[in-house]
């Protein structure tokens, strides 16, 4: 049997390959067997969100900061589907709790933020 950190890896795997659908089902099962993962619901989110699915990316967003307030990734992405929605206040208040948005990279990061810097 996968375990969470072997499925959150081929998650990760099928975002770097914009296999956003796979993604999806993918961050879904991890979630499901560990729904205290923060990296994993704000992966999804960011799934989601190449999916079409807005509303659905807020939400895991949330659910990623529920599960850890401090993890930035999840912030960052929050910040990004803010500002793509034209809320610029709302992306920059969440902005303004993140240290150092040139460290938070990678294949689940959305980069969306930048706009409203």
């Amino acid at each position: 049997m996968l375990t969470a950190e072997a499925l959150e890896a081929l998650g990760m795997g099928y975002l770097d390959a914009h296999q956003y659908g796979m993604a999806q089902l993918t961050f879904g099962r991890v979630t499901e067997l560990q729904d205290t993962r923060a990296s994993a619901h704000a992966a999804l989110g960011w799934a989601m969100l190449n999916l079409g699915d807005a509303m659905g990316a807020r939400a895991a967003y949330a659910k990623a900061l529920e599960a850890d307030p401090t993890y930035d990734k999840a912030r960052l992405n929050l910040a990004a589907l803010r500002c793509r929605f034209g809320d610029t206040d709302g992306a920059r208040r969440e902005l303004a709790v993140l240290k150092d948005m040139g460290t938070l990279n990678g294949p689940d990061v959305d980069a969306g933020w930048k706009a409203c810097k």
